[in-house]
């Protein structure tokens, strides 16, 4: 065995950790929209947001559509259970019913008075001005 005359370079450093400097590429920019740009932007955004309520509504008027139509069930399975439940409660229950129906159908009677008042009132103004 023979030794080569120079001595072996031991480094305390992994082989994978190097010095080398590389260059770095050029960080990229981003150009500022132009208010056509933005104009676009916002009506898109706009527009995007109607079709969504639009669908959120066509899915809420199915919903309503589904329950109307399964009404009749609807009513036979509650007379089921509260045929089920104390008279004395179901009694209680129907006289409870009834007299949120009631109040709330004066409600609306007087929401609509108003309303049919406003609309008539703004009929004649535009009849006056003859639009």
């Amino acid at each position: 065995l023979t030794l080569s005359s120079a001595p072996a370079k031991v480094s305390s450093m992994p082989s994978w950790f190097s010095k080398t400097t590389e260059e770095r590429p050029q960080t990229p920019r981003v150009h500022e929209p132009s208010t056509k740009q933005i104009a676009v932007d916002e009506a898109t955004s706009r527009v995007l947001l109607l079709q969504r309520l639009l669908r959120g509504r066509a899915a809420q008027n199915m919903m309503h559509e589904g329950k109307a139509t399964r009404q009749a069930l609807i009513t036979e399975l509650r007379a089921a259970d509260k045929s089920l439940q104390d008279p004395d409660e179901a009694a209680a229950d129907a006289f409870e019913t009834r007299a949120t129906t009631v109040k709330f159908a004066g409600a609306d009677h007087a929401a609509g008075a108003t309303v049919a008042s406003l609309l008539s009132g703004l009929a004649e103004e535009v009849k006056g001005i003859g639009i």
